[in-house]
């Protein structure tokens, strides 16, 4: 939390991208089939992801990298700690990332191929949030055949569906080998 007090991160934004990617696991594991422990990665990428917004917005992705990386987060080994950083790195669609081959030389293909469907995950949570105002209460993923259906449960207005599905769409398709499609319901709050 400190390191999120210091770089000015939105926490409340921060706290619903991760439960959202966090969902997004859970009940995509069937498509993943991800066995191994992920939940510090998933944590610290989330939480994190927009730490350098302070450094500069238009490449926050790239700076939220190296902070990430030499944060020294207690509890997460170094190599955890890289792949969280490149999670973070690629929760930004058609940006050109800049990015020593140094750090990439030190992941093994099954370790990218993980960063690369976790930071999937972190990139549809992000846009769902991309309001920042928590509008969405509930996502339930139904896995069928050729696609995967998210059906989005918002109060107030809707999440700007088109523009996930244009940001993440081929990403989805080329990792899951699936169609992702968005099913919106909004819901009026009464207070």
């Amino acid at each position: 939390v400190n390191i999120m007090l210091n770089f000015n991160v939105n926490i409340p934004h921060a706290y619903h991208v991760l439960k959202l990617t966090e969902n997004l696991f859970e009940q995509l594991k069937p498509l993943h089939g991800i066995k191994e422990d992920v939940r510090k990665m998933i944590r610290a990428a989330a939480m994190l992801h927009d730490v350098g917004i302070k450094l500069q917005f238009g490449n926050h992705h790239e700076h939220s990298f190296y902070i990430i990386l030499n944060s020294g987060l207690l509890g997460i080994e170094q190599k955890e700690l890289l792949m969280s950083a490149f999670i973070a790195l690629n929760h930004r669609t058609n940006k050109k990332i800049h990015i020593s081959e140094e750090y990439m030389g030190l992941l093994q293909n099954e370790e990218r191929h993980l960063i690369d469907q976790l930071s999937l995950f972190l990139q549809i949570s992000e846009y769902l949030d991309r309001s920042m105002d928590g509008v969405v209460k509930d996502v339930n993923c139904v896995i069928m055949e050729k696609e995967v259906q998210l059906n989005v449960l918002t109060t107030g207005h809707s999440v700007f569906d088109n523009m996930i599905i244009n940001e993440c769409g081929k990403k989805f398709k080329r990792v899951f080998n699936k169609t992702l499609t968005i099913n919106n319901k909004v819901i009026i709050s009464r207070r």
